[in-house]
């Protein structure tokens, strides 16, 4: 990965305002229903974008060439639920979609960039250690 696609911040939700900002308005974003709010509030805000919530478990199968983003944790705070990030960047990929990825998981009680790095698995070009990546 290129590095000036890499973008770091002292918290997720300003890197991912950023590329809610980057995106043309009428652009569909696609999240999981029940999703962090950091990772899905700075689309909502937008009101020229659309953002459509399904099932975790249905993400993958629900981007379509019509999906401009798909934005998720690897790893749901609420829950620890885990993307299954394999096939989301394949459906991504397939159609040409952005993903946005915010690595979260629960550490002794609290939501935690640093609680999900490493797990799962993503490649280290691709990860900083607060906030997401971009791809």
């Amino acid at each position: 990965m290129p590095p000036e696609w890499v973008a770091i911040g002292s918290q997720v939700s300003a890197p991912i305002g950023l590329a809610a900002t980057a995106l043309p308005p009428g652009s569909r974003v696609l999240a999981p229903e029940g999703e962090f709010t950091s990772v899905v509030f700075p689309f909502l805000v937008r009101d020229v974008l659309h953002v459509d919530f399904v099932p975790l478990e249905a993400l993958a199968d629900a981007i379509d060439p019509w999906t401009d983003m798909v934005a998720f944790s690897a790893v749901q705070s609420a829950n620890g639920r885990v993307a299954d990030l394999d096939a989301i960047a394949t459906s991504a990929e397939a159609n040409e979609t952005l993903t946005l990825v915010g690595k979260r998981a629960k550490s002794r009680g609290r939501a935690s960039t640093a609680g999900s790095a490493g797990w799962p698995v993503m490649p280290a070009s691709s990860t900083c250690p607060q906030g997401g990546w971009l791809g």
